[in-house]
């Protein structure tokens, strides 16, 4: 009891007096207009490992809008998977996966010419692989589900109107859950 008393206490004494000690300049929140939005466009390309010793090559294109704080786009990736069916193509000769998506960011850092985020990725995956055994079946759609790939991404800025980006992400099938898709990741985007 006393240990919450004293963490009231501590909190309260760091709270301003009033309101007049704040000056008469600054506004609330609800007040101050609204960030300007400009158009952003992202090309990438990334790198994945899954079934902890595969790699994943790929890329993708996003487009969103952005202020000084947020970012919000939508992206569509592709991925190229160098083990299909994590073997050497007894299991399949070929698998790919699609995914569309959107992305949210907010800005946790500037410093000079550079913007770190942190960012949220919710897709939906499709896997399509192909299987040796039966050539007449074609590709088929093996798994999809929905993804999330938290990441974190820093922005170096040359010029007004181009940049590039290098992140890391892990990537999260969370339903249904596909274990075999969850991984580390990098990726090289230019802006």
């Amino acid at each position: 009891m006393r240990f919450l008393i004293v963490l009231i206490a501590l909190c309260l004494s760091i709270m301003p007096v009033s309101a007049a000690e704040g000056s008469a300049s600054e506004l609330e929140w609800w007040e101050m207009p609204p960030e300007k939005p400009e158009f952003t466009y992202d090309l990438f390309g990334r790198v994945s490992m899954v079934r902890s010793n595969s790699l994943a090559v790929g890329g993708g294109i996003d487009l969103g809008i952005k202020t000084d704080s947020f970012k919000f786009e939508i992206y569509a990736i592709g991925d190229y998977y160098l083990s299909p069916l994590g073997g050497q193509g007894g299991a399949a000769s070929l698998e790919f996966s699609i995914e569309p998506g959107i992305t949210f960011s907010w800005k946790f850092m500037q410093v000079w010419r550079t913007r770190t985020y942190l960012g949220l990725d919710i897709g939906y995956f499709m896997q399509y692989a192909e299987i040796p055994q039966d050539p007449a079946a074609g590709i088929f759609l093996a798994h999809n589900g929905l993804m999330l790939r938290p990441k974190v991404v820093t922005e170096f800025q040359f010029a007004r109107h181009y940049n590039m980006a290098i992140g890391i992400y892990y990537q999260i099938p969370i339903f249904p859950s596909y274990n075999e898709y969850r991984g580390l990741g990098v990726m090289l985007a230019i802006i």
